[in-house]
């Protein structure tokens, strides 16, 4: 996104959420406006009708990446997400052609949108090759490291433990090796461990993971074009934008030992 501002001439202003009150309210983006702000992009924010109708009053536009949740009958909110479904997908079909069936999730929080689509494509994918999907086998929580560990420690402990593990964040994937580690568990040897994002710590860890990759840099820079179009001619039709992901081979995966598929 700095990149993109910087080609375009314009000053990218970044607030941390809790520099803001509790969710969006009119006020603020009134105060925004009101500054001469020329538009919001809003990263893992909760999205409602209420945020469509005070964009269009007060000539705000917003771009939402990955909004955690959203009404379903916004208009008029440009949305960018990767391919979380399928990217998903990706992951678990990677574990069943290195040959595991018993798969665990840390699946972040329930009310996550792109968790959410990402937990459909793990289960589509044991669906698709014949796999019965286990509650049991679900770990739900943060995105924090410390829901990661605590998550894969109670999978691991299991009468039958899982083979691997699909984290649908990075910072999971990174307390799965840790719970790994302080259980005693090699990873790839006795569990492979899959993440999604493939942010910087993914090459940081040891072993380091095979991750989907999503397009962050992509996702950032389109933000920024769609929002000066947006600001230029309020009028041009908000649609939603999914870029690709790519599954990243690294040391974290492997076939599964003989007792263990």
């Amino acid at each position: 996104a700095e990149q993109a501002a910087h080609r375009a001439g314009v000053d990218l202003l970044v607030i941390s959420g809790d520099q803001t009150p509790a969710g969006l309210t009119r006020a603020w983006m009134a105060d925004a406006a009101s500054r001469g702000v020329e538009g919001v992009i809003l990263v893992t924010t909760p999205i409602g009708a209420q945020h469509a109708r005070w964009s269009k009053d007060l000539r705000l536009p917003l771009i939402a990446i990955d909004p955690v949740s959203i009404d379903p009958d916004v208009n008029g909110i440009v949305t960018i997400s990767a391919t979380n479904w399928e990217g998903g997908s990706t992951a678990v079909q990677h574990l069943l052609d290195l040959g595991h069936r018993r798969i665990g999730v840390l699946a972040g929080p329930k009310d996550s949108v792109p968790a959410r689509q990402r937990v459909q494509g793990y289960h589509s994918a044991l669906g698709a090759a014949g796999v019965a999907w286990e509650t049991d086998l679900i770990e739900h929580g943060s995105f924090s490291y410390e829901d990661g560990q605590s998550g894969a420690e109670r999978l691991l402990q299991l009468s039958e433990p899982p083979s691997a593990i699909f984290a649908v964040a990075d910072t999971l994937a990174v307390g799965a090796l840790r719970a790994a580690r302080r259980l005693g568990v090699d990873v790839p040897e006795q569990l492979s461990v899959i993440s999604f994002d493939d942010t910087m710590i993914a090459q940081w860890t040891h072993p380091q993971l095979t991750a989907v990759r999503q397009p962050l840099f992509s996702m950032g820079q389109v933000a920024i074009e769609r929002l000066l179009a947006l600001s230029s001619d309020p009028g041009l039709f908000a649609h939603p934008f999914k870029l690709e992901t790519h599954l990243i081979e690294r040391e974290s995966t492997a076939a599964p030992r003989g007792d263990d598929a």
